[in-house]
């Protein structure tokens, strides 16, 4: 009984350091991380601009994609900088993105071409940057 015990504790814990090891990201050459923190801002930039163009045009895009390719946006410009100003102008970018999606979407809404919950996603979009905003201005 202890044997068999002492036995799945063993391969329990080997699992365990296995799945950490796997897990355990490479240490990243600090000299490309401006370099690759560029492209990361550049491509959200990109995903998000194409995106928005479709939705603009008409072409049916979930609101939600457009949302999480803006916040894709805010985080690399954050991860770009340490400066409280830059912070605070990153999410006041994503506040715009988010209050002009809420006003195509509601136009959208009122003339019977976006959905209900379409309209209310963006509601909470917009809201949630406000919050960000506030959290991200010096008190």
């Amino acid at each position: 009984m202890a044997t068999r015990r002492l036995l799945f504790l063993g391969v329990v814990f080997g699992v365990g350091l296995i799945s950490t090891a796997v897990a355990a990201p490479a240490p990243v050459d600090a000299r490309i991380l401006p370099e690759l923190a560029k492209a990361r801002l550049d491509a959200a930039r990109k995903a998000y601009e194409l995106s928005w163009g479709k939705y603009e045009k008409g072409v049916t895009v979930d609101v939600e994609k457009l949302y999480i390719w803006s916040c894709r946006w805010l985080d690399s410009q954050r991860a770009m900088s340490d400066k409280k100003a830059d912070e605070v102008a990153a999410v006041e970018a994503h506040l715009n993105r988010m209050k002009k999606l809420e006003e195509l979407v509601k136009k959208k809404y009122d003339a019977d071409s976006a959905a209900a919950a379409d309209y209310a996603a963006t509601q909470f979009y917009r809201t949630e940057a406000e919050i960000w905003l506030s959290q991200a201005k010096p008190k």
